[in-house]
C-alpha cells in the first residue's frame, strides 16, 4: 500500500527508493486511472479502480491493484493498495488416503467398540435374568414352604379342636337315645357331616362362605343338643352375594368354639352368639363372660387364624373385646392359585 498526492509524487511506500518519485514513472498506473472508476456509485467516496497489473514492489508478481482517491483537511490525493493474486496447485491424494484411511479406522473402531458394548450388556442382561429367576425359585419355594406349613398348623389345629368334641357329642347321643330317638338320629347325622367336613380339607385352605356356614350350622345344633337355653345362635345375611366369597376353611367354628369354650354358658348367664355376613368381611360377636380357669391352647386357632391371612397378604383380620362382647372381624379372601372349591 502506498500513498500520492494529485502530481503523481509518492508519499508512502513500503520500499523507501520510491518516496518522492514520480509514481507514473516507476508503475503502470496511467493518469487515467485516478479519474475513471471501474465501479458503478452514486457516492464518489465509494469510487475507485481496480486493474490488474504487475507488482513494482515484488518483481513478476501479478497483483490486483485499487486506486481510490484520499481527500484530508489538509491533503488530496491517491491511496494504492496492490493484492497478490495467487493460485496454490496443491496434490492433495496423500491427504486425500489419509483422511480415507482414518475415516476407516474410525468406523472400524466405533464397530468394534459397539460389539464389545453389545457382548458386555448382552451378558450383564443374562446375568441379571438369571438372579431375577433364581429370585423367583426361591420367592416359589418359600411360598411352598408357608403353604406347607400351613397345611401343618392345619393339621395340628385338627387334631388339637377340642379333643373331648367327639367324646361329649356321643355322650349327648347317649343321653339323647334315652329321651328322644328322632332327635339321636338328627344329632347322628350331623355328627357324621360335621366329621366329613373335618378329614376332607379344601383345597388351598380356603372355603366358599356358604359352605362354613352350613357347617357351623350343623355344628351349632350338635351343641345345642347339649346346651339348649344356655346357648343362643343367630346368623344375618345382609350380602348374599358374599356367600360366594371366601374365607379360611374352619374359620367360624375356630371363633364359635373359642367362643362356647372361653366363657360361661348358663340359664342365667346364656351365651350368645351371633354371625353378621357383610359384603366386605364376616362380624361374629359373642357375649364376653369369660371362665376364670383358663384353658389349655388358649389363642392356638387365632393364632392360626392370624397366619393363614398373612399367608394370603391379608392385615385386616382383628379381634377387641367392646361393651362386653368379644368381636371377631372375618375379611375375604382371594386364593393364591385358581381352583375349585368342592360341592
Amino acid at each position: 500500500m502506498y500513498v500520492f498526492n494529485k502530481d503523481g509524487i509518492c508519499i508512502t511506500h513500503p520500499d523507501e527508493k520510491f518516496i518522492g518519485k514520480n509514481v507514473f514513472n516507476f508503475t503502470d498506473i496511467q493518469p487515467n486511472d485516478t479519474i475513471t472508476s471501474t465501479i458503478n456509485s452514486n457516492f464518489s467516496q465509494d469510487l475507485y479502480t481496480l486493474n490488474d497489473a504487475s507488482s513494482e514492489f515484488i518483481k513478476d508478481t501479478d497483483i490486483k491493484r485499487y486506486i481510490k482517491p484520499l481527500h484530508t483537511k489538509n491533503f488530496d490525493g491517491y491511496i494504492v493498495v496492490n493484492h497478490l493474486s495467487y493460485i496454490i496447485d496443491e496434490n492433495v491424494e496423500r491427504t486425500k488416503f489419509y483422511i480415507g484411511f482414518i475415516f476407516l479406522g474410525t468406523v472400524f473402531l466405533i464397530i468394534i467398540i459397539f460389539l464389545l458394548f453389545n457382548k458386555i450388556t448382552s451378558k450383564t442382561y443374562k446375568e441379571k435374568a438369571s438372579i431375577i429367576e433364581e429370585k423367583n425359585r426361591l420367592l416359589i419355594e418359600n411360598e411352598k414352604i408357608k403353604n406347607a406349613n400351613t397345611l401343618t398348623q392345619l393339621q395340628q389345629l385338627k387334631n388339637q379342636i377340642n379333643p373331648h368334641f367327639l367324646f361329649n357329642s356321643l355322650n349327648s347321643l347317649y343321653m339323647l337315645i334315652g329321651l328322644n330317638k328322632e332327635n339321636a338320629q338328627k344329632f347322628t347325622m350331623n355328627l357324621s357331616k360335621i366329621y366329613r367336613y373335618l378329614i376332607v380339607p379344601p383345597k388351598e385352605n380356603v372355603v366358599l362362605v356358604k359352605k362354613e356356614l352350613d357347617f357351623i350350622a350343623q355344628y351349632m345344633d350338635l351343641h345345642k343338643s347339649r346346651f339348649s337355653e344356655e346357648l343362643i345362635f343367630d346368623l344375618q345375611i345382609e350380602d348374599s352375594k358374599s356367600l360366594e366369597k371366601n374365607i379360611p376353611y374352619l374359620a367360624l367354628q375356630i371363633v364359635v368354639e373359642n367362643s362356647i369354650k372361653h366363657n360361661i354358658a348358663t340359664i342365667d348367664q346364656p351365651l350368645t352368639i351371633n354371625i353378621v355376613v357383610k359384603s366386605d368381611l364376616i362380624i361374629v360377636k359373642n357375649t364376653f363372660q369369660k371362665k376364670n380357669k383358663a384353658t389349655e391352647n388358649e389363642k392356638f386357632g387365632l393364632n392360626y387364624l392370624q397366619k393363614i391371612y398373612h399367608f394370603y397378604q391379608i392385615d385386616n383380620f382383628s379381634t377387641k373385646v367392646e361393651n362386653e362382647e368379644f368381636i371377631c372381624f372375618l375379611p375375604y379372601i382371594e386364593p393364591k392359585y385358581p381352583f375349585t372349591p368342592k360341592n
